[in-house]
């Protein structure tokens, strides 16, 4: 489960490879405005009873050169991505069947999470991702 922050960097990656920039840099202002996001959303997950933590400590940041997105199943509980969007948890290293179809009431969490998060948080992405890239083009002569 992974949510994409949309943002257009078609121009931004173009112009710094036009001037022969180290794209590193765009990966690492991809991965601190996941980080807001990703932040939020530790903030709004519970922590109780049946997942003791494990759910708000799953979450991560990432950023590639073309994107930044918040990860929260790839190390987290197996209910993770049923939590947030729904479905059904995978009986133990079963792939035919399934245990139950829980939903996020049945996991003892109250709604969602990571979508509210993101629309929150997004005018403060959008702020600090236009401040960075303006001042990583500006570095580069732009």
């Amino acid at each position: 489960m992974n949510l994409d922050l949309k943002v257009d960097t078609g121009l931004v990656i173009a112009k710094l490879r036009n001037a022969d920039a180290d794209m590193r840099d765009l990966t690492a202002i991809h991965k601190s405005v996941a980080k807001i996001v990703l932040d939020e959303w530790q903030r709004r997950v519970p922590v109780g009873k049946v997942n003791g933590g494990r759910f708000k400590a799953g979450g991560r940041a990432h950023g590639t050169q073309k994107k930044a997105f918040v990860d929260a199943a790839k190390s987290g509980p197996v209910y993770a991505g049923v939590a947030e969007f729904g479905g059904r948890i995978p009986r133990y290293h079963s792939r035919k069947t399934t245990l139950h179809k829980p939903t996020a009431r049945s996991l003892g969490m109250d709604s969602y999470y990571l979508y509210p998060a993101r629309d929150e948080k997004m005018p403060r992405v959008v702020e600090e991702y236009v401040d960075k890239t303006q001042a990583l083009l500006h570095k580069h002569g732009f």
